[in-house]
């Protein structure tokens, strides 16, 4: 018998699919494990998260008070302490007379536990009388209080270890864009968007950049600039780690069921959806579950689409997408993405201020297949950037996004097409944007421009950073450095870099996220393919000092152990010392490497990642902290600690209603109230500090500033102190912003 070509590499591709189908499967099946890899404390492993995940508590010791909610309460109870890791800690005790409601009754039994790192808690109480929990910082403060959240009456507190990634929040999400549940099932949603009617585009790709994935990808237009895109997902897995392969497309276009795993879907369209064209539009964001169990395709609220760990919806998205999530409102609905002097903020409620990624279409891979080339599809892609490209406003209010810098790059991939109509119908894979190119002939480019900018542009920022920063960014930007080339306050919305000037203007910071905690890139492919090939090297070569070069001049991966000792502070003794923000190290090792003659100090658990030092004497400590993993691979870092006994407010007595806020609206030089004013400030500012705004009080946005996981790196420390600030440096006494690393470096006490 004689077999066809055709026949043989059906047969193979029919045999691959069925062995993949023994083994595991696709992604986010019954079957598949939520960990395909296994991370160790020496993997990169913060990928499709912000930097700032809004945990619920800081890093430190609190106090639970087990209550009871009438007084001269009798009985045993039972109270659960689970940390975000899973582990647990169970309480059995009981109450002779209980004192009712009070956190200061000796009557209550109280319960300490400590937090290594910033993150939430679950608090669990189970008795036979009506209890009542309350949890308490250091300072005897009351953080969080519960009646009857928990089973048959009992208290709960459920603090999530993010306030912007569980549950609740997306929740709160799909009922504020769909609140009569029009777009729970894959069919719903496209009933809702027209699709019963047809499509306007249809392409098939892999996506080699981020996901790796097979795309069938379907778009609808809609009345008065409404969008609607859907995309089925193929991923199949033959062998651990080799699963983001030419299978996926060849699967896509087979629509082989097997591995279509899930559908996401973008709609671009009004609050209500109605299309009418008198409402602002914006982004709204959906997967469905399309693994063998589910029926009709239902809206999922979480996600694995790296295979380390399901992530809730929108984050996962957004976090490219240019997008930003904020926590839940007080009483548990999501906020407007409004400005505090925008108009009807209500139509504003689930915009996560995200943007529609373009088509870059160098960056898919295609198939031979008739009707899947890149060049039959190339006139489809188009299309779809045109559409993309419909949602980028020329004009913007100030403190909006401006979309100028990403319409340079589509038009230019299309040599002018959408700014000035040419016929070119290619797409242009080489296309540099003006803040990146090097010409000393142009007198409009930076002569400290180096000739290098370019390569740094097309094999660095375009494959690795353009997708993510190229949304980022507001008109009120940051006062650059003018020695960076970039005059002050001209529309700098660095972060997006649309220039090398605005790139290496965070140098330092780059350096830290892509050698040091391997943080960025933020998607796991693109991160695998940017250690692959040269990029680390060229990128290196643009930061003075580099300092993460082994002795050859080789990079490592992220992965060896980085110490992190913590922020130089003036205290009272005790005080807390934390490692907190150190990464992919086991161990831990506290020294005092300097202190004043005659001293006497201690620090109480060397060993410890979190611990505390007690000096006898005011003057400068050195604190050396040394970390190190399982291979053996150790770092140091060392951090200032200047005692002074006489401090007022000491470091644990800081308040935000005593002393943060005063200092906040009084300033030194510039008072910060010349911007945030409700009533004198500039237009598009983000948050008022003489009044509440945006439905948060004026201490809710300013926690919000703060990052409790990587104090150093939070807005509030960094913004006010000079650093890549619209404003100018309004706050310059030394004891001010001791007070405030102080203030956060505690727990950033309310009242």
């Amino acid at each position: 018998m004689t077999l066809h070509m055709k026949t043989i590499h059906t047969l193979k591709f029919l045999f691959l699919f069925s062995l993949s189908a023994i083994m595991l499967g696709g992604c986010d099946r019954e079957d598949t494990p939520e960990l395909f890899d296994k991370v160790t404390t020496s993997t990169p492993n913060n990928f499709l998260q912000y930097p700032n995940m809004q945990p619920s508590l800081a890093a430190g010791t609190y106090t639970i008070v087990a209550a009871t909610v009438n007084s001269g309460s009798s009985d045993s109870f039972t109270l659960t302490i689970t940390k975000d890791d899973g582990s647990s800690t169970q309480k059995i005790s009981r109450w002779i007379s209980s004192g009712g409601i009070s956190a200061l009754s000796p009557e209550n039994p109280r319960f300490d536990f400590t937090l290594d790192t910033a993150g939430g808690i679950n608090i669990s109480l189970e008795s036979g009388v009506d209890n009542y929990l309350i949890l308490l910082d250091r300072s005897e403060n009351i953080l969080f209080e519960d009646d009857n959240s928990g089973t048959s009456g009992n208290a709960l507190l459920n603090l999530p270890e993010s306030r912007i990634n569980n549950k609740e929040w997306t929740d709160a999400y799909y009922a504020a864009i769909d609140p009569g549940n029009e777009r729970d099932t894959l069919n719903k949603w496209k009933t809702k968007n027209g699709f019963d009617q047809g499509h306007d585009v249809h392409v098939i790709f892999r996506d080699t950049k981020d996901l790796g994935y097979g795309r069938n990808m379907f778009m609808r237009r809609n009345a008065n600039g409404c969008l609607a895109f859907y995309v089925e997902n193929f991923l199949v897995t033959l062998v651990d780690g080799l699963d983001y392969n030419t299978l996926n497309l060849t699967a896509a276009i087979e629509d082989d069921q097997l591995h279509h795993f899930g559908t996401n879907a973008i709609e671009f369209s009004d609050l209500d959806g109605d299309c009418d064209g008198t409402d602002p539009m914006f982004n709204k964001f959906f997967t469905f579950d399309a693994t063998a169990s589910a029926e009709d395709e239902p809206r999922i609220l979480s996600v694995n689409l790296d295979n380390r760990g399901k992530k809730f919806m929108p984050i996962p998205c957004i976090t490219c997408h240019g997008g930003t999530a904020k926590p839940l409102l007080a009483d548990g609905s999501l906020p407007s993405s409004a400005l505090p002097d925008q108009l009807n903020p209500e139509l504003l409620i689930g915009d996560t201020v995200s943007r529609l990624q373009p088509f870059e279409v160098d960056t898919f891979e295609y198939s031979n297949k008739t009707g899947f080339s890149r060049a039959e599809q190339e006139d489809k892609l188009k299309e779809l950037n045109e559409a993309v490209f419909s949602t980028l406003s020329a004009t913007r209010a100030d403190g909006d996004w401006d979309a100028d810098f990403l319409r340079e790059v589509m038009d230019g991939w299309y040599d002018g097409h959408f700014l000035t109509a040419s016929n070119n119908q290619g797409f242009n894979d080489t296309f540099i944007p003006q803040g990146w190119r090097y010409d000393p002939t142009d007198a409009s480019i930076p002569a400290t421009r180096p000739a290098s900018s370019e390569e740094l542009y097309l094999k660095v920022y375009k494959p690795f950073c353009f997708s993510c920063h190229s949304k980022r960014g507001t008109t009120l930007g940051s006062n650059i450095n003018n020695s960076n080339g970039v005059a002050p306050n001209d529309n700098n919305q660095d972060i997006n870099f649309s220039s090398y000037e605005k790139f290496t203007s965070h140098i330092v910071q780059i350096e830290d996220y892509v050698f040091a905690r391997g943080i960025m890139p933020m998607s796991r492919l693109t991160f695998d393919k940017f250690w692959e090939g040269d990029a680390a090297e060229i990128l290196a070569s643009h930061i003075p000092g580099f300092k993460y070069a082994n002795a050859d001049g080789s990079i490592n991966i992220p992965g060896k152990p980085v110490a992190n000792a913590g922020l130089d502070r003036t205290v009272i003794s005790p005080v807390n010392l934390s490692a907190e923000t150190t990464f992919f190290a086991d161990t831990y090792s506290w020294e005092i490497i300097q202190q004043p003659d005659s001293s006497i100090a201690t620090i109480a658990e060397p060993s410890s990642l979190r611990t505390s030092l007690s000096a006898d004497t005011n003057g400068l400590y050195t604190i050396q902290l040394n970390v190190s993993n399982t291979a053996g691979e150790i770092s140091t870092d060392t951090v200032d600690i200047t005692i002074d006994n006489t401090l007022s407010p000491s470091q644990t007595e800081i308040t935000f209603d005593t002393d943060i806020l005063n200092l906040l609206q009084g300033g030194t030089t510039i008072s910060c109230l010349d911007c945030h004013n409700s009533t004198l400030g500039i237009a598009g500012i983000p948050v008022y500090y003489d009044t509440d705004s945006n439905g948060y009080t004026l201490y809710e946005n300013i926690i919000q500033r703060i990052n409790f996981s990587d104090p150093a790196f939070s807005p509030l420390l960094r913004k006010p102190f000079g650093e890549h600030h619209f404003g100018e440096i309004p706050i310059t006494d030394p004891a001010n912003y001791n007070m405030i690393v102080n203030w956060v470096l505690e727990g950033a006490r309310e009242n």
